[in-house]
């Protein structure tokens, strides 16, 4: 929670490294034992720094603004989304459209106005309660179904209206 929502205007600025905690590798119990680690570090930093400036960055992992591209490990930034009031509202869409049905992908994709799916909710004996707040206001659904069409385009899309004078239409 102390990590903010990964959103277009922050995606690019922070790396989520998941780093596990290993054992060291020197014993560094005592004053002297954590001296000589720190000696050895020490050493070893003109080698490191000798390899980073020599080492070229791939085309891959470049950025024109940083340098570097930025990597999000999936865990961290499933867990992050995972927060998000649009992820808690998709995962309310699989309970309502599949009953929570783990392979999304195979089952027939379904199309509704932001008005139509609200509406479900609000009609579900089982759900209600769970989305009353977060589908308070009548532009809420729609809201939270552009915020994941943007996110999460393979699961929420927006149809395209050329030719559609309703109500906008999501798949």
């Amino acid at each position: 929670m102390i990590l903010p929502p990964m959103d277009d205007s922050l995606r690019d600025k922070i790396m989520l490294l998941k780093v596990n905690k290993r054992p060291m590798p020197m014993p560094t119990f005592s004053t002297v034992e954590r001296e000589a680690f720190r000696a050895t570090i020490k050493a070893e930093l003109p080698a490191f720094l000798h390899f980073l400036l020599g080492w070229e960055i791939p085309t891959e992992l470049r950025s024109e603004r940083f340098g570097i591209r930025h990597y999000h490990h999936p865990d961290l930034l499933a867990a992050i989304d995972s927060t998000k009031r649009e992820f808690r509202f998709l995962e309310f869409i699989d309970l309502l459209l599949w009953h929570g049905a783990e392979a999304k992908e195979k089952l027939e994709p379904q199309i509704y106005s932001a008005e139509e799916l609200r509406a479900s909710f609000l009609s579900s004996s089982t759900l209600k309660e769970s989305v009353r707040e977060m589908l308070r206001y009548d532009n809420s659904a729609g809201t939270l179904l552009g915020y994941l069409a943007k996110s999460r385009g393979d699961r929420v899309r927006k149809i395209d209206r050329k030719h559609n004078r309703g109500p906008q239409l999501w798949r």
